[in-house]
């Protein structure tokens, strides 16, 4: 007994010095500003329910889902709100303590499955290397923030409670799923898995293990990918950035190439493993339910591999656990010192970052700039009102999520001032995954979307009448223009609006100009 509670301690404890040194090897201590949009966005809407001590955007159950157009599922915004609030540290400081947390969590999690499907701790240990050095931790253990992480926390939860469903089990899974709702749209892809497991229990007892049904399952994953690229293509969604290396000139190969290219970018090197690691477990001869959960999983998923940015997310565990069918394989070769070569370079592989990177490091969505953190030190000691950008969103995005005391007009701060508004009506559509929200407010009269008024001032034809309403209700002083293209060309559009703007700040990248 004491034997095994000593072999017990010292996984754990090695476990966790090993995920300690995977975050600690690649923290960038020298900038720890928030960096992304969702991290800008959850950033300000975490100040505002810290403020006013309640959500000021709730006022119904679709506004509560995140259903409407000018709501958000505030799941993961009340949970930053409250670390920050507990632990009287700053949102910024908070989104740190909460990616290690859950990181380190996700960790222990999926070491634990591993050890269940594989029941080698070794393969176990390598298998968490690999998934906590794939690009999605990798940008989590950086100044990011995002509810996806939660997503994959309770994913790797539900993986672990799948072997065998009692009564207790479905509470649990029924709990996570209700705070997956409300912390994100994306939770459909969660409910994917639960499906997935209803068709591998059920099929399992017709699966044969012989050739022509594995060769069935080949058939049918590669189908489902190579039909969803002729449906889709490959699906864009947000701020991803692609740097395709060469195209061919055939739309559904180029397709193909740039789904692969972006994968592996964010993936990392070992994906070169997912195609052996498949192989390995499709000729196993003795395959368990776990196995095939793992086959029936990549028939679904890989229909989602279109998707490169949220639904690739959730395939990144499965990922992991087919390479590791490569692992467990080597570790039965005969020559010791082979296998240990390979396992040593399987290790090695994710901590040195021998991949790069599929966004621009010099992207404003993904990088803070020197001249943006001089622009925010120079607004809090300067301005009290509230400040709007000219055509280029993101530099107010940043200045909201560094700054203590400066409001500005981002897509995120339209929710915060819906007490302002006297609310018409609240119209759900069922062709659309939102519901629009219209609303009477005296001055737009048109449906509002949360940054209906950020472009109501910046882009829209109104009268000088409704626009002077507006930055009455919006607060808004001061004007940030740059250098960006965006603004330039957006440059007439001002000043055919609000005239000779008097300059009082310059860095050569952004000017602060005052509305007169």
């Amino acid at each position: 007994m004491k034997h095994s509670y000593k072999r017990i301690t010292k996984l754990f404890v090695t476990i966790l010095l090993v995920l300690l040194f995977i975050l600690l090897l690649r923290s960038d201590l020298n900038n720890t500003y928030p960096k992304g949009v969702d991290t800008y966005d959850l950033s300000y809407l975490s100040k505002s329910i810290k403020e006013n001590h309640y959500i000021v955007w709730n006022i119904n159950l679709p506004t509560v889902l995140g259903l409407t157009s000018f709501s958000y599922p505030p799941g993961g915004i009340i949970f930053l709100a409250e670390v920050s609030e507990l632990t009287n540290l700053g949102i910024i400081e908070s989104i740190i303590l909460w990616n290690y947390f859950f990181i380190i969590t996700c960790g222990l999690t999926f070491f634990l499955i591993t050890k269940k499907i594989f029941k080698n701790n070794v393969v176990a240990i390598i298998s968490t290397i690999v998934y906590l050095s794939s690009k999605f931790f990798i940008g989590y253990s950086q100044s990011y923030t995002s509810r996806n992480i939660l997503h994959l926390l309770f994913l790797s939860i539900l993986l672990l409670l799948l072997e065998k469903i009692d009564m207790k089990k479905i509470i649990i899974i029924m709990l996570l799923l209700i705070i997956s709702i409300i912390t994100h749209r994306a939770v459909i892809l969660i409910l994917l898995f639960l499906i997935i497991f209803i068709i591998s229990k059920f099929l399992n007892k017709f699966y044969k293990n012989n050739n022509y049904q594995n060769l069935c399952i080949i058939i049918l994953t590669v189908l489902t990918f190579l039909s969803m690229i002729h449906f889709f293509g490959h699906v864009k969604i947000g701020t991803e950035s692609t740097k395709i290396p060469f195209n061919i000139g055939i739309t559904y190969i180029d397709n193909i190439i740039s789904i692969l290219y972006t994968i592996s970018m964010h993936f990392g090197i070992l994906i070169i493993l997912l195609p052996v690691g498949y192989y390995f477990l499709v000729i196993k001869k003795e395959k368990t339910f776990e196995d095939f959960f793992i086959l029936i999983s990549w028939i679904i998923l890989s229909g989602l591999l279109v998707e490169t940015i949220y639904a690739f997310y959730f395939i990144v565990p499965i990922i992991v656990i087919t390479i590791s069918y490569y692992t467990i394989k080597i570790q039965s070769l005969n020559n010791k010192i082979k296998y240990q070569i390979i396992l040593a370079l399987i290790i090695l592989a994710p901590i040195v970052p021998m991949y790069i990177t599929v966004s621009d490091s010099s992207d404003d969505y993904t990088f803070v700039r020197p001249q943006t953190l001089s622009l925010g030190s120079f607004l809090e000691g300067s301005i009290n009102q509230s400040i709007i950008c000219n055509n280029h969103v993101i530099y107010c995005a940043q200045i909201s999520g560094i700054s203590n005391k400066i409001k500005s007009s981002t897509h995120a701060s339209g929710r915060t001032i819906i007490e302002q508004i006297e609310i018409e009506t609240i119209q759900i559509s069922l062709t659309n995954l939102r519901s629009q929200i219209t609303v009477k407010d005296k001055t737009l009269e048109t449906p509002l979307y949360a940054d209906s008024y950020t472009s109501a001032i910046i882009n829209w034809d109104i009268s000088i009448p409704d626009l002077e309403k507006l930055l009455e209700l919006t607060n808004v002083k001061y004007i940030i223009d740059s250098t960006n293209p965006d603004s330039i060309r957006n440059r007439p559009n001002i000043e055919k609006k609000f005239g000779y703007m008097n300059q009082i700040y310059n860095n050569g990248l952004q000017q602060i100009k005052v509305i007169e």
